[in-house]
């Protein structure tokens, strides 16, 4: 059995938004949020999501 799973656990505004301008602050352009260190924040927001996704997978 296989199983795809897409999620985007934030909305572009305001979470991206925020996401770039913190940054931006202090020196740093970050082009997306997933580069220098922001896919530890996105793994950390969707993990309970996919744990969610598998425990349902395993149900069925």
């Amino acid at each position: 059995m296989f199983a795809v799973n897409a999620v985007q656990m934030i909305v572009y505004d305001p979470c991206a938004i925020i996401g770039f301008e913190a940054p931006k602050q202090y020196g740093l352009r970050q082009s997306i949020a997933d580069t220098l260190g922001g896919g530890v924040m996105r793994a950390l927001m969707t993990i309970p999501a996919l744990k969610n996704f598998v425990r349902d997978s395993a149900q069925v």
